[in-house]
């Protein structure tokens, strides 16, 4: 069920914003509902939204300029930059969005939170003959493969 894992917030100081909604219109009887005797909040409906993740492109110039002897100097790489002329920078590793050593949130966790928000169960990855695939590999004999790949390719 959607929203299954939310929780209330009781706390007025945590919200964010609360907006009021008032009934508008005329009552059967005629009169105008703006003139109506406030009566008090009938029921409240919390909305957590998840805010859109967007890219933030930040292009750093490094400069030269030329010496009066001469010599030529350019601007030194700032730590964080990469020495690649396109790469992310450390906002994705830092906030959990990218990480070169392990996955930034457990599978189970995003499973959860895909089911908060949309009310759908992620399907469980499966092998349909199970051992007995011959694409089936346990984790160690993944690493092997993968490492035994990296060393061909010069990054060992």
């Amino acid at each position: 069920m959607p929203g299954s894992g939310l929780a209330w917030i009781a706390d007025p100081q945590r919200l964010d914003e609360v907006r009021s909604h008032h009934p508008a219109g005329t009552c059967v009887c005629g009169e105008d509902l703006d003139a109506a005797e406030p009566a008090g909040i009938a029921r409240s409906h919390q909305v957590h939204e998840v805010p859109l993740v967007t890219e933030s492109v930040v292009q750093h110039d490094l400069h030269r300029v030329r010496c009066a002897c001469g010599r030529k100097h350019v601007a030194e790489r700032l730590g964080d930059v990469s020495a690649a002329p396109v790469s992310y920078g450390p906002e994705p590793a830092r906030s959990g969005g990218v990480s070169a050593d392990v996955p930034p949130h457990p599978v189970h966790w995003c499973a959860q939170l895909i089911a908060d928000l949309t009310g759908a169960r992620p399907a469980r990855p499966h092998f349909a003959t199970g051992r007995s695939d011959p694409a089936f590999r346990t984790k160690p004999q993944l690493s092997a493969a993968l490492a035994a790949r990296a060393k061909e390719a010069g990054f060992a």
